[in-house]
């Protein structure tokens, strides 16, 4: 059963991203076109949030791991909060939604996200030697570096606000914090190697690299990003998409594999 869940939900998400990239390739739907694709974007966002507290729930807030998605639920959440009030300030109130309140509810979720791996790792209680934890101090360092460097290397500019500036700046530190969360999720992916768990985690990896990868192509050209020229906007947002459908892939996938082994413990 849990095996037949998660190949229908792949399968879902799989029609879900094909018919939301030949949307915006093609243009589909003729004068509903951006109408359409909204809808897709914040579908995919939403799912992202749903998921999250379906895990949430499943696991509920008396155990560590309940405690540890709440908080990714809530990062999620503010994420679809600030894409919902992103295209609310661009489509009905005509303001240029960057550097603005929807930013604020996107950087809250950094935070929120990253922490929400912390505190389940107080519940794996990954062991790690002298060797390993220095190796994994100045790996972590040295690429929270380089993402920062990349980030505000691309999207940082000499014409831009200086509002702009510090949003793309704390953006960049929030990368940093996601992706050094990503080797957090690795080794507690490792730690489960061979088990029902191990998937989910690498999945949600991918989510964040994909996350990661739609916000360098947007902010290293934000106007034409906002003039909707094709190769940056289709990609940027193509890449946004895929990451929200995978981790919400991921959550629900570790909601089928908790609800199982609840299941049997129960006798249902």
């Amino acid at each position: 059963m849990n095996l037949l869940k998660k190949s229908v939900l792949v399968a879902l998400y799989s029609i879900l991203f094909l018919v939301t990239a030949l949307t915006y390739i093609f243009e589909m739907w003729g004068p509903f076109y951006g109408s359409v694709t909204n809808i897709l974007y914040l579908s995919s966002t939403f799912l992202a949030f749903a998921s999250g507290a379906y895990l949430t729930s499943t696991y509920g807030l008396r155990n560590i791991s309940g405690k540890a998605f709440l908080f990714i639920t809530l990062g999620l959440l503010f994420w679809f909060i600030g894409e919902f009030s992103w295209i609310y300030y661009e489509l009905y109130l005509s303001i240029s939604p960057f550097a603005s309140l929807p930013d604020i509810f996107i950087l809250t979720g950094f935070p929120l996200i990253a922490g929400g791996f912390l505190i389940y790792t107080k519940k794996v209680q990954i062991k790690l030697n002298r060797n390993k934890k220095i190796f994994l101090f100045v790996f972590s360092s040295l690429l929270a570096i380089a993402i920062i460097y990349i980030l505000i290397k691309f999207e940082v500019k000499p014409e831009m606000e200086n509002a702009e500036k510090i949003v793309n700046i704390l953006r960049a530190i929030g990368h940093s914090w996601l992706l050094i969360s990503g080797i957090i999720a690795l080794l507690i992916a490792k730690e489960y190697q061979g088990g029902q768990l191990s998937l989910p985690w690498k999945i949600f990896i991918i989510a964040i690299i994909a996350n990661f990868a739609g916000d360098i192509i947007q902010g290293s050209h934000p106007h034409l990003y906002e003039e909707e020229v094709p190769l940056i906007y289709i990609s940027a947002d193509l890449l946004w998409i895929l990451a929200y459908l995978l981790f919400s892939t991921s959550l629900f996938f570790i909601a089928f594999s908790v609800k199982e082994a609840q299941d049997k413990i129960t006798g249902k």
